[in-house]
C-alpha cells in the first residue's frame, strides 16, 4: 500500500447486540493487516466490540424486528489516521474509534 492510498473495510450487521463479537474480530484483523501491534490491535478491536455492542442495542430497541434495519461498519485507514464509524437506518453516523498513525508507520 503506498502512503497515499486509502482502504476501507464494510462489514454490515443487523441490529442485534450478539453481532458486537464478529465487529471485534474484523477490527482486529484490518488493524494488523494495516501493520498495528497486536497489543495496541486488541485493545482497539475491545473498545470497538464495546462501543458497538451498546450502539446495536440501542438500535435493537428502536427498531420493530419486522423492519430492523442493517448499521454498517465502516473501517477506514488512511495515511494519518485509522477509523471505525457506525452508520444505520436513520442516517445517523457515529466514530467509534479514531487512531492517530505513528510517524514512520505504514
Amino acid at each position: 500500500m503506498t502512503p497515499l492510498q486509502r482502504e476501507m473495510l464494510i462489514l454490515t450487521l443487523p441490529p442485534d447486540p450478539g453481532y458486537a463479537r464478529l465487529a471485534c474480530l474484523a477490527a482486529l484483523h484490518f488493524l494488523r493487516a494495516q501493520g498495528m501491534k497486536i497489543v495496541r490491535a486488541r485493545r482497539s478491536a475491545r473498545t470497538i466490540e464495546t462501543r458497538s455492542r451498546t450502539a446495536l442495542r440501542a438500535a435493537a430497541r428502536r427498531e420493530p424486528k419486522s423492519v430492523a434495519m442493517a448499521l454498517a461498519l465502516t473501517y477506514t485507514s488512511g495515511p494519518v489516521e485509522l477509523q471505525a464509524e457506525l452508520s444505520g437506518g436513520s442516517g445517523g453516523r457515529s466514530r467509534l474509534l479514531v487512531l492517530r498513525r505513528k510517524p514512520g508507520s505504514r
